[in-house]
């Protein structure tokens, strides 16, 4: 919170927040919260640093557009209660609840048009909380048929690392440095097909409820059964890629 209010006063460097980044990940690993599963502990470091940093940098990438990262991460927070008190961590769905109930407070004056807005200081910090305690909660449990519901985080967060990644890769191809702002976004891309800012927003939005509830079977599906689930979600992501874009070679052989 503190490097974003920095941030939103003075702009830092990239690497000045990427460092800080990871110095925050620092207190999560002595106080015991690494994602633990069958290897090494200190692969569980790894794996939980480059989470928590991965998601962190997609929520602030995400805050591009008047209601977007709070309304995404809303319901993505309302799904994981859902999970975590389907598989009894109470607690765990509470935390969940609370910060999706702040969240759709603060949406009713962020969604378009917005009267107040998260700055750096609001989506770095609702990053790193759901990352934090989507690592906190339990998804493998004994007498689960598969081990695929550790994929349900990740899952349930999938817009915004879809939006992190696919804008990686569009800046990778044309050359421009990884860490620059640029209008590539998942929303961005969305409004050039024609959509308004609110219609974008709440195509996101129904896309990050689908993925959600898509991911809920995993904790009960046979192995065949979830895998059949799990590739549906991947070719969900495929067609919105391939709507996207047949909508940018239209708008380029448009004269």
């Amino acid at each position: 919170f503190i490097l974003g209010v920095i941030d939103d006063i003075h702009p830092l460097r990239p690497r000045t927040k990427l460092i800080v980044q990871i110095l925050a990940v620092a207190p999560l690993l002595a106080g015991g919260v690494t994602i633990k599963f069958f290897f090494p502990e200190w692969i569980g470091w790894i794996i939980t640093g480059f989470w928590v940093v991965l998601l962190t940098n997609a929520f602030n990438l995400l805050d591009n557009m008047d209601g977007l990262c709070s309304g995404v991460a809303a319901i993505a927070s309302g799904v994981l209660a859902l999970i975590s008190a389907l598989a009894g961590e109470f607690y765990m769905a509470c935390m969940f609840a609370l910060l999706a109930g702040g969240l759709v407070g603060f949406l009713r004056y962020n969604f378009n048009p917005a009267r107040i807005f998260l700055g750096d200081s609001g989506s770095l910090t609702i990053g790193y909380l759901l990352a934090s305690l989507t690592v906190v909660a339990t998804y493998y449990q004994k007498g689960v048929p598969t081990a695929l519901p550790v994929l349900m985080p990740a899952i349930v967060l999938g817009v915004p690392l879809f939006d992190t990644i696919s804008v990686m890769l569009i800046r990778w191809k044309a050359g421009k440095p990884l860490m620059q702002g640029d209008t590539n976004h998942f929303s961005h891309r969305l409004l050039r097909l024609g959509m308004s800012v609110r219609q974008a927003a709440l195509f996101i939005y129904l896309t990050t409820l689908t993925m959600g509830l898509a991911a809920i079977p995993l904790q009960y599906l046979p192995l065949r059964a979830a895998l059949a689930q799990t590739a549906l979600i991947v070719l969900l992501f495929v067609l919105i890629y391939l709507l996207e874009r047949a909508g940018r070679q239209s708008n380029t052989r448009q004269p």
